[in-house]
């Protein structure tokens, strides 16, 4: 167990499965780990919000920091007030997407507890990993989104019948027929009432 103290009340601890230690040991003969804890996630450009330290592990010496099993586990210390608008999800940074610039994914990390002070992870593999927020958009209820159809189509009807009125008094109109502005408006006049039925339709 591999414990990370951070400054203030942030903590990281990560959990090496005995087998990748065991594995370590016979390829090189010892095993020497690299870590860094950063309180935030200022250094990766990314959208994405934390609500944890950034924790970056890896086995000196090249090998292999993917598909470990048993899994990594990793302990976070959260930040509820980044949680407030979202929930948490186990992350690492993929330097493979957003066109080789990289960004946070949840690929092969699971959330297998999170509390009110901490959550635990498990990845399988080593790399940078934090917990971002997922935010929360709540969906329009369809109650909402009918009332809002409905209205529409209402306000689209009342306007069509205005156009039609507007479109057979100029057309009845020979003095009005005969003037360019005229002619002008009974084309767009025209445009718009053929819209409206296609939308209405």
């Amino acid at each position: 167990v591999q414990f990370i103290p951070v400054n203030g009340n942030v903590s990281v601890r990560i959990h090496l499965p005995q087998s990748l230690i065991d594995s370590v040991i016979n390829m090189t003969g010892s095993v020497r780990l690299a870590h860094v804890v950063l309180r935030d996630g200022k250094l990766f450009m990314s959208d994405s919000t934390l609500a944890s330290s950034v924790l970056g592990t890896s086995v000196v010496g090249g090998y292999p920091s993917q598909s470990i099993s048993p899994p990594v586990n990793i302990t976070f210390s959260v930040n509820q007030t980044a949680l407030t608008t979202g929930t948490e999800v186990c992350s690492f940074w993929d330097f493979t997407l957003n066109n080789g610039q990289g960004d946070w994914s949840s690929a092969g990390c699971n959330l297998i507890f999170n509390g009110e002070e901490y959550a635990v992870c498990m990845c399988d593999h080593l790399t940078h990993f934090a917990i971002t927020v997922d935010i929360d958009i709540p969906e329009s209820p369809e109650t909402e989104d009918r009332a809002v159809s409905v209205l529409t189509v209402i306000l689209v009807v009342i306007s069509l019948i205005f156009f039609v009125i507007s479109f057979v008094m100029h057309i009845i109109s020979p003095k009005l027929r005969t003037k360019v502005h005229v002619k002008l408006f009974l084309n767009s006049s025209a445009a718009f009432i053929l819209l409206y039925i296609i939308y209405i339709g």
